[in-house]
């Protein structure tokens, strides 16, 4: 029991040095939030995952590079 007693205390203390640590940015969450809610609206457009995003993303980029040498 009192190991685990002390196993606990040292978990708090790294608690406590890891909570002054932290420094919140409210201009950073913001970029954050705007970034996920991009990322949402694009699931939304072009599909489920980040994966079937970027590769929709390939797909119409090499689509554009086609068009482009073709018109050359």
């Amino acid at each position: 029991m009192e190991d685990v007693y002390y196993r606990l205390e040292d978990i708090i203390d790294r608690l406590r040095d890891f909570k002054e640590k932290i420094e919140f940015n409210p201009d950073e969450l913001n970029l954050i939030e705007e970034r996920l809610d991009l990322i949402n609206r694009l699931k939304r457009k072009y599909g489920k995952s980040i994966e079937e995003i970027m590769e929709y993303y390939e797909k119409i980029k090499d689509e554009y590079e086609n068009i482009e040498n073709s018109e050359k």
